[in-house]
């Protein structure tokens, strides 16, 4: 005869936690018995996780799939250079009669060097690792006087070099501005917009402003032609071994505009020089920089700006999210494979109790 549980002998039942109607919870008690059905609806489960990974893996994919709509612009106050650059080539009172012509010199290492002559900015170059830049420039026709401004990556103005004086004789042998109406040459430096009795010289002038740009992000200039006889040719050397042309009717602005496929030189930078003719023949030179970087992987959102002038950007501050990525996805496999391992546990514990049972009856 089958002896029956008493009350204190009895099998405790299995306590269960209804979730809904198709997914419940129980927590097995170790009572020896086989349960006649599986307690945890694991199919309802692992879909829950499948629909999940589903989820996670568009999420991944939207968040990495356009990174430079995540670039964070900022910029941080710095102190100016203390020490101004230098001009060492040409020499003071030094003449030409061809243009452009190269100016090199000295600054503090972690500037860029402005030059200015006759107070119009003709282009910017990069303070090298060594304390040196060089920049080729143009001159106006006459007296040039030519000054170094270096500038911190914040913007922040150092004091200025030295006056070089320089003359340039354009072929014919007139001087253009600093002249006057008989073409006899007064030795003063051209100012442009004032009466010479000639042409005003062809200029260009260009927004020196960067914020930097990352491998595959148009870089952009705004540069505006004047003086001169319309129309105009420019040419725009990218500094990368690729070259544009630009047609201009008249006097205008012109938009700029090319994308690096890789990092340049010294911090990524790249020499752009462009070149201005107009119906005449007469040429104009300007150069610009562009530091071109890596682009991040992913980066949160947001802009902040400071300074003005060619350090706009000064430094990317890159929050990355992708350890909030990483984060998510290693919970979700922690999940999966505690799952996994209830499942495995579970179909163990079935096959020892069976097989205890198993020799139990044959024992008995």
């Amino acid at each position: 005869m089958k002896k029956q549980g008493t009350a204190h002998g009895a099998p405790k039942k299995l306590q269960a936690i209804q979730t809904s109607r198709h997914l419940h919870v129980a927590h097995r008690r170790h009572t020896g018995h086989v349960l006649p059905k599986r307690n945890t609806s694991y199919a309802v489960l692992a879909m829950i996780l499948l629909c999940v990974g589903v989820l996670l893996l568009h999420w991944t994919r939207m968040v990495t799939a356009d990174s430079s709509s995540y670039v964070v612009h900022a910029s941080v106050p710095g102190p100016p250079p203390s020490a101004p650059a230098t001009i060492d080539m040409p020499l003071n009172g030094a003449a030409y009669t061809s243009v452009p012509i190269t100016l090199n010199g000295t600054c503090p290492v972690g500037t860029y060097v402005d030059i200015l002559r006759n107070g119009f900015s003709s282009g910017i170059a990069l303070c090298d690792a060594s304390g040196n830049y060089q920049i080729q420039i143009d001159l106006f026709g006459g007296v040039n006087q030519l000054v170094a401004r270096d500038y911190s990556f914040t913007d922040q103005a150092g004091p200025d070099s030295g006056i070089t004086t320089v003359t340039y004789t354009p072929p014919g042998g007139s001087t253009g501005g600093g002249t006057s109406a008989g073409g006899v040459s007064t030795g003063q430096p051209y100012v442009p917009g004032t009466s010479t009795g000639i042409a005003e010289p062809l200029l260009l002038k260009a927004n020196y402003n960067f914020l930097g740009y990352y491998i595959g992000q148009p870089a952009s200039w705004q540069v505006r032609i004047e003086g001169g006889s319309a129309p105009y040719a420019i040419s725009v050397d990218w500094g990368d071994g690729k070259t544009q042309l630009y047609s201009v009717k008249d006097p205008s602005e012109l938009s700029l505009q090319h994308v690096y496929g890789k990092t340049g030189g010294y911090h990524g930078s790249y020499p752009v020089k462009i070149t201005a003719t107009d119906v005449d023949g007469s040429h104009t030179y300007v150069q610009l920089l562009a530091i071109i970087s890596n682009r991040p992987k992913t980066v949160l959102s947001g802009t902040a700006t400071g300074g003005s002038g060619l350090g706009g950007s000064n430094w990317f501050a890159q929050f990355s999210v992708t350890r909030t990525v990483t984060y998510i996805w290693s919970t979700y496999g922690i999940i999966l494979l505690m799952l996994i391992s209830f499942w495995l546990g579970e179909r163990r514990e079935l096959f020892v109790v069976r097989y205890k049972q198993a020799r139990h009856r044959h024992h008995a």
